[in-house]
């Protein structure tokens, strides 16, 4: 992300702080917010390159997006203790509105399309030093802002090293540092216990053992591959909750609770199948939930599709993204 960047994301929370008293509520701004960090990012159109290694692996690289107001009806619910992971996170709207708009100590996004990846890992920084503002913590926009060079600049791997203190070529990339490159806190802009990452990788290779929720866009995803993550999904623990698309194939112990109809970026009335993972639990599992239709306010944005007649698309048996 360049310098230039930063700054407008900057000056644009600034101004939002300055009228936070007359804000609805604690998370009000977080749209605007979120439309000025992905302004030029879009994980719709892919290199064919890519698209080819998505399909060597058994995916298609169609592309979609959960709205903001169908995350707030998903995730309303979310605690401290939420360990939360995206399945397919493309350029990581998802995995951003949970870290800056719930409580959830954890949100991961596994994504294997490069350019969309990359898009994502280009906002972590920006995200991390973004959270203790929307959360409301004591740390000033000048802080943030002293740091904005190495904010921006940052690779994948300067990341790393901010974490314990120290940005490019040694330099420490904290303003609070000491004189001597001592940092009493490395992470003085996170707010505490929250973690975000994505990760380039195949998800069905991914550890998910500390996860609580798990959401997929999976809407494309092949019978095979709903298999195979109904396989990986009942090796979690327990009271584990599952948001996917396309329903899962029956399980031992993976349970539907409710099905939920809400708007994407391709639909507004879209069914999301809500699953808890219950080993204790002796019942008959119900074939089919009635669909509980939720209302939100349409505002979902009239994104556009990289292929034609995406609602006809969406509607066959072909996979999407094995690993994205």
């Amino acid at each position: 992300m360049s310098i230039a960047r930063y700054f407008s994301i900057m000056l644009l929370i600034s101004s939002m702080l300055l009228y936070e008293a007359q804000a609805k509520g604690p998370y009000a701004n977080y749209k605007n917010i979120l439309d000025e960090i992905y302004t030029g990012i879009s994980g719709y159109g892919i290199p064919q390159e890519e698209s080819e290694l998505v399909r060597e692996g058994g995916g298609d690289p169609t592309y979609g997006e959960l709205t903001y107001e169908a995350a707030e009806v998903l995730f309303e619910d979310f605690t401290t203790d939420t360990v939360f992971y995206d399945l397919g996170s493309g350029v990581g709207k998802v995995i951003a509105q949970v870290y800056l708009t719930t409580p959830a100590k954890k949100a991961v996004g596994y994504e294997l399309a490069d350019t969309r990846v990359k898009a994502a890992m280009s906002l972590e920084n920006v995200l991390r030093n973004l959270g203790p503002v929307c959360f409301g913590f004591d740390h000033e926009i000048k802080d943030i802002m002293a740091n904005k060079d190495s904010l921006a600049n940052e690779d994948q791997g300067d990341q790393e090293a901010n974490k314990k203190g120290k940005g490019k070529k040694g330099k420490i990339a904290n303003p609070k540092a000491d004189k001597k490159g001592k940092v009493a806190n490395p992470k003085p802009y996170n707010v505490p216990n929250k973690y975000i990452k994505f990760f380039k990788k195949n998800f069905l290779e991914a550890d998910l053992s500390d996860a609580t929720v798990i959401y997929t866009c999976s809407t494309c995803f092949s019978d095979d591959l709903m298999q195979k993550l109904a396989d990986k999904f009942a090796t979690l623990k327990d009271g584990l909750v599952i948001m996917t698309l396309k329903a899962l194939p029956p399980h031992e112990n993976i349970y539907l609770e409710r099905t939920l109809t809400l708007p994407m970026t391709w639909s507004k009335a879209t069914p999301v199948y809500v699953y808890v993972l219950d080993r204790t639990r002796k019942e008959a599992k119900p074939e089919v939930v009635a669909e509980e239709e939720v209302v939100v306010p349409d505002e979902a944005p009239a994104e556009e599709q990289d292929l034609a007649g995406a609602a006809e698309l969406f509607d066959e048996e072909s996979p999407v993204e094995a690993a994205a």
